[in-house]
């Protein structure tokens, strides 16, 4: 009886470890700050957040599902924009943290899942594909674009425990990839 309860109290002890160790993460610590955006993009603070999973699952039964098979544990988003006359180009910077690099490989698969479901809609409605590229950022990244105006580019990506989302309004290509590299620094400065 008393190896069973040890084995129990450890089983119990590494649960709590890795749960703890997912919390005491602050996951505005993974995305892009102020010095990492062009010059002349503002925080809009209204739009930045955290998202609990019950935030992230917004009441449905596939994503409160997604957050359980993934482990996913908190995610924080920051948005900055950038006014020009009566035009706004944004910055979105998205982290989700998951208890391990094989949940967050759930998260990143069910991402790419939507992508291409949405990419198939935009050409079932008329529009034109995005491009949907591999590129060198976190463990396993996608690429998006638009190839017409108006110039919309998602970067999102698997490092270790983490998925991360940069999607840009009105910059290029290579900026939103600039800038997905910076917010990984930040991911692999804080986690490791």
């Amino acid at each position: 009886m008393n190896g069973s309860w040890f084995f129990a109290t450890l089983l119990g002890a590494a649960f709590f470890v890795t749960a703890a160790g997912g919390a005491r993460v602050d996951p505005r610590l993974l995305v892009l700050a102020g010095s990492d955006v062009p010059a002349g993009f503002y925080l809009h603070s209204g739009s930045s957040r955290y998202w609990s999973n019950t935030a992230f699952a917004r009441g449905e039964p596939r994503l409160r599902k997604l957050a359980l098979d993934s482990g996913r544990v908190t995610g924080y988003s920051a948005v900055y924009d950038h006014r020009v006359g009566p035009l706004v180009d944004s910055i979105y910077s998205l982290s989700e943290l998951c208890r391990t690099g094989a949940g967050a490989q759930v998260l990143f698969d069910a991402d790419d899942v939507e992508q291409r479901r949405l990419n198939a809609l935009r050409a079932k409605r008329g529009g034109r594909l995005y491009e949907r590229r591999s590129v060198p950022v976190g463990d396993q990244a996608w690429l998006y674009r638009s190839t017409r105006g108006p110039r919309v580019t998602l970067v999102f990506w698997r490092a270790g425990r983490t998925v991360a989302t940069v999607l840009t309004w009105g910059l290029s290509r290579d900026e939103t990839l600039e800038l997905a590299r910076a917010q990984q620094r930040r991911i692999h400065r804080t986690l490791g």
